[in-house]
């Protein structure tokens, strides 16, 4: 089962809007070189990011929303994979749940079962006031995507949400390692 948060991006374009949002980080303005390998043969070409005339974002400040985007990309990335790996495990629990109840397992073992599969959707969408992988990683879509919006440094705010994000998806990886 995939997971992935529909949103509507500011200026979406009918059939040419990146579906998977959000699509990257945004990287810092400077001088690049691009490079494309194909069947051995190296092709590079230059490429200078500018920032928009129009901002007035000191190059600290653009450094520090990198760095603050990227750590955020990062768990975003953590999260939505494991929310795929706890999905598959759930399947495949449900698979063998199928197969097992075909033979007319003890009460025992439907129990231990059913605690599993409980366990595995806890991980998956949370439960009180602990939340899933899913909708961690929704809420660390939304707080990249607030970190990409300007070209500005991250607020305090946001800052602080990203990092108490970040330690829960930390603590939530334990537990599922565990």
């Amino acid at each position: 089962i995939d997971y992935f948060e529909y949103t509507l991006p500011d200026h979406a374009i009918v059939g040419a809007t990146p579906r998977l949002e959000p699509p990257g980080i945004m990287v810092v303005p400077e001088n690049y070189k691009i490079e494309l390998n194909i069947g051995g043969v190296k092709y590079e070409q230059p490429l200078a990011i500018e920032l928009d005339p129009r901002e007035h974002a000191s190059p600290a400040d653009l450094q520090a929303q990198f760095i603050w985007a990227r750590g955020a990309g990062e768990m975003l990335a953590v999260t939505s994979q494991t929310y795929g790996d706890v999905a598959a495990f759930r399947a495949a629990l449900d698979q063998r749940t199928e197969a097992l109840a075909k033979g007319h397992p003890s009460p025992a073992d439907s129990a231990v079962l059913q605690a599993a599969g409980k366990k595995l959707a806890s991980f998956m969408e949370g439960e009180g006031e602990i939340s899933g992988f899913g909708p961690l990683n929704r809420n660390e879509a939304r707080l990249f995507t607030m970190m990409e919006a300007g070209d500005e440094r991250p607020s305090e705010a946001l800052r602080l949400s990203a990092q108490a994000a970040c330690r829960e998806g930390e603590k939530l990886l334990v537990q599922w390692r565990n």
